[in-house]
């Protein structure tokens, strides 16, 4: 594959190149928790366009050279896990309210 012309707009995914369910991804954000006691609540809510599972591509940021992934997926939920767990967290009422939204659009079901 050649590389695109000066200015143009180079695309390239970005992952591991490793299958993770939004299960396995809940799992490895509760690991970086710093406290004990929490666990993950699953809430059977099925909207448009979910995706149950997600693996990123890198053949093409192989074939140009970009920089791969150093750690597992696992070790980057976990470490932002730790990062985030400090700071300002967005108000609960907004995962109701956009349950609330999809509903109201037949989005969810």
């Amino acid at each position: 594959m050649h590389p695109p012309e000066v200015g143009q707009i180079r695309v390239l995914n970005a992952g591991t190149g490793v299958r993770s369910t939004m299960n396995q991804i809940g799992m490895y954000a509760l690991s970086g928790a710093p406290e004990e006691g929490h666990g993950l609540l699953h809430v059977d809510v099925h909207r448009s366009g979910d995706i149950a599972h997600a693996c990123s591509d890198q053949s093409h940021s192989r074939e140009v050279g970009a920089p791969q992934p150093g750690i597992s997926t696992q070790e980057a939920v976990a470490a932002f896990t730790r990062w985030a767990w400090d700071r300002p967290k967005a108000s609960s009422h907004l995962w109701d309210d956009a349950l609330q939204e999809l509903a109201d659009r037949g989005m969810s079901g």
